[in-house]
């Protein structure tokens, strides 16, 4: 086990840090069988990492909850990402996954299926990289509250509304009105829209870092 350091890669966060003792708990020989199917599910960008019956019996086969599953899925997606964005090669990320606390036989294992996906991932990576994407000009924000259809009924739902104001990066017309795209989210999609904001600024620290 690598020494008791911060990691600078993989930052502490809670999510993190409960993803990480749900990793540790997995049977090293059975999560061998699964994170090959993470990082190809990143390669190719699909939706989905399994189908419904297949989450199910990855669940079974975990004895892990639905959350539980979902907090695994992500951080190691989380831990792919970072290998890729910052060029990481399979002993420098099996270091740093242990320095962020994860298991010598786990820590191996990812840096085993990194070594032999790196350089499919990476490639598809900067494919992704090429184009021209929208630009976010201007993000305005709004707090809604809907109640029961009932006059007995007191429930509330209530919701946040991002209106996102965005421009071509290669328009040719500095006046031509931006885009508005407008996105609702429930109180627990704004809750997993901000981990993946941390993720993403936990990423760019560590680029800028460098």
């Amino acid at each position: 086990m690598a020494d008791k350091k911060e990691s600078k890669v993989f930052a502490g966060t809670k999510r993190f840090k409960e993803a990480v003792e749900l990793i540790n708990s997995v049977d090293n020989t059975t999560f061998s069988k699964i994170i090959p199917l993470i990082i190809k599910h990143l390669s190719t960008h699909q939706h989905q990492i399994f189908h419904k019956d297949e989450e199910d019996h990855v669940r079974e086969l975990l004895s892990f909850s639905a959350d539980q599953l979902e907090t695994v899925l992500d951080a190691s997606s989380y831990i792919f990402e970072q290998a890729g964005y910052l060029n990481l090669n399979a002993d420098n990320l099996k270091r740093h996954l242990e320095l962020a606390g994860i298991n010598d036989n786990i820590a191996t294992t990812f840096a085993t299926c990194w070594q032999t996906h790196r350089e499919t991932y990476t490639s598809k990576l900067r494919d992704r990289s090429f184009g021209a994407p929208l630009t976010l000009q201007q993000i305005d924000w709004r707090l809604n509250l809907t109640m029961g259809h009932t006059s007995k009924s007191k429930t509330k739902d209530f919701n946040a509304i991002f209106n996102l104001h965005l421009s071509s990066a290669d328009s040719a017309d500095e006046n031509t009105p931006p885009e508005n795209l407008a996105v609702e989210f429930s109180p627990d999609r704004l809750a997993d829209f901000y981990d993946k904001m941390e993720r993403i600024q936990e990423q760019l620290d560590a680029l800028t870092g460098q």
